[in-house]
C-alpha cells in the first residue's frame, strides 16, 4: 500500500483536481508530508507546515518553537503536491479494479475512520453533494 500512495496510485478522484492547492489560498497554514525532501528527514520529522498569514506564523511558532525554518520555495521545489495537484496515473482505474476484484478494499476498509463510512453512506444514498452544499 505504501508504494501506491508514494506513486499517487489510489488517491480519491478529487485529489487529482484538488482546489485547495497553492500558496494563494485563504488559509493560515498548509500542512503536508515531506518524507523524502531532505537527507535524514525520517529522523528529523516527516511533515512540513507553511504559514500563509501572520496568524499561521504565530501558530507555528507557538506549537513548534524549535522547528527548522525553510523557504517556501525550498519546500515546494521538493514537494510539488503541496502547491499543485498530482496527475492521475493512466493505469489508476485498472489498479483500483484489480484491487476490487481481489477483495483488497474490504480488508483494508475495516480500519478506516467513521467519517469514511458516513461519506460512503451519503454517496450511496445520493445525498453527499446535497449535504456538502448545505454545510459549505
Amino acid at each position: 500500500m505504501y508504494t501506491t500512495i508514494v506513486y499517487n496510485m489510489v488517491l480519491e478522484k478529487s485529489c487529482y483536481k484538488c482546489k485547495c492547492k497553492g500558496l494563494d489560498q485563504p488559509f493560515d497554514l498548509i500542512i503536508g508530508d515531506w518524507y523524502a525532501a531532505c537527507e535524514g528527514a525520517g529522523a528529523r520529522g516527516s511533515s512540513c507546515a507553511i504559514a500563509l498569514t501572520a496568524t499561521g506564523q504565530e501558530m507555528l511558532l507557538g506549537c513548534f518553537p524549535d522547528a527548522e525554518p525553510l523557504s517556501v520555495e525550498e519546500i515546494a521545489e521538493k514537494n510539488q503536491p503541496l502547491v499543485k495537484s498530482v496527475e492521475e496515473p493512466a493505469n489508476n482505474a485498472a489498479l483500483c479494479d484489480e484491487l476490487e476484484r481481489a477483495g483488497a478494499f474490504p480488508k483494508v476498509e475495516k480500519y478506516f475512520p467513521k467519517k469514511y463510512w458516513l461519506k460512503r453512506a451519503l454517496v450511496r444514498l445520493g445525498l453527499f453533494d446535497v449535504v456538502k452544499r448545505v454545510t459549505g
